[in-house]
């Protein structure tokens, strides 16, 4: 298996266009949106703002990037408070028992299915 060894700078810029490219993306499935509508059902009116296919997919746009300013930021934390980073924070997470290791994914999706539901709210 071939394994990219990155210095910091050079990871730091590979995430960062990782991340615009998934923002780029986002932005441009924005214009479909209409057309998608379209090939299911073929009877739908034009998409105005009040229409809520729309406003779930503003809502999916703006918790992507929530998500993805959240891991930045807590990438950011972890560096300025000289905690160990993230990969060292997973090996250790391998150690724990197999229930620690559920509760914590239960715990986790939990959350984010609450962001997700908050994301939505906060659009509609």
């Amino acid at each position: 298996m071939n394994v990219l060894n990155l210095g910091s700078s050079q990871r730091i810029i590979y995430e960062s266009i990782k991340i615009a490219a998934l923002l780029i993306i986002m932005v441009l499935l924005w214009p479909f949106a209409q057309q998608m509508v379209f090939s299911f059902d073929e009877t739908a009116g034009y998409i105005d703002p009040g229409n809520m296919v729309l406003l779930v997919l503003m809502s999916l746009i703006t918790f992507v990037v929530i998500v993805v300013l959240s891991g930045w930021i807590l990438k950011r934390f972890l560096a300025a408070q000289n905690l160990p980073g993230v990969g060292i924070m997973v090996l250790q997470f391998k150690k724990l028992e197999l229930w620690q290791q559920l509760g914590f994914y239960w715990a986790s999706f939990a959350l984010l299915l609450l962001a997700a539901a908050m994301s939505v709210m906060a659009i509609c």
